[in-house]
């Protein structure tokens, strides 16, 4: 995982080249959304163009889905039911 600082946006690229993970609670403070915000999925390689079989949901439950062998870059969003569902 790299985190790219921006003065406008971050970004965050994921490289999985194990199994699905779920981030229950998630321990990485470098993935950690902005304030009042959550991710959503900039670019994956998961989209049929490169081969993949779609983009799964990011969030499941409110936790973190990471699918396995699979590359993401995630920028920042509005917060969402699915995202934080218990911050709304």
């Amino acid at each position: 995982m790299l985190r790219f600082f921006g003065p406008d946006t971050d970004r965050v690229l994921i490289v999985n080249l194990g199994t699905d993970m779920t981030h229950n609670p998630m321990p990485e403070p470098l993935l950690a959304p902005l304030e009042d915000q959550g991710w959503q999925v900039l670019w994956s390689s998961e989209q049929p163009e490169y081969g993949g079989t779609g983009v799964p949901p990011l969030y499941r439950d409110g936790f973190l889905h990471i699918s396995g062998e699979s590359a993401l870059v995630l920028m920042p969003s509005a917060l969402t039911p699915e995202s934080a569902p218990e911050l709304l």
